[in-house]
């Protein structure tokens, strides 16, 4: 079990949105325990955890689509979120990686 430094809660079920082997320096997560509004959380390979971007319904094409939730984020790093946004998802849901993000949003914060 994970548990939330600020929070102190533990963290039922997270859902990975990234695929390892897709070159990302990072693994995108989705919590199922999170607040609103949308958003993923990027884990750098060091475990960090402070970076986040909101889950918008348009998948982004340019550096500006995307937005930082609570953040800065690294021009380098919205580089490859915009990369792995657009690439198809490889797994058995058809659409891009930022589809699927966003169906695992929608699947672990029921309404």
């Amino acid at each position: 079990m994970i548990i939330l430094k600020e929070k102190k809660q533990p963290l039922n079920e997270m859902a990975r949105a990234s695929v390892r082997g897709d070159g990302l320096p990072f693994d995108i997560y989705i919590y199922s325990n999170d607040h609103m509004p949308p958003h993923a959380h990027i884990v750098k390979r060091g475990g960090n955890d402070k970076l986040m971007f909101l889950l918008t319904d348009k998948c982004p094409v340019n550096l500006t689509d995307i937005v930082p939730y609570r953040c800065q984020i690294d021009r380098s790093d919205l580089i490859e979120i915009c990369r792995w946004a657009s690439k198809d998802h490889i797994g058995r849901l058809k659409g891009s990686n930022w589809n699927y993000a966003l169906s695992l949003w929608d699947a672990t914060h029921p309404k």
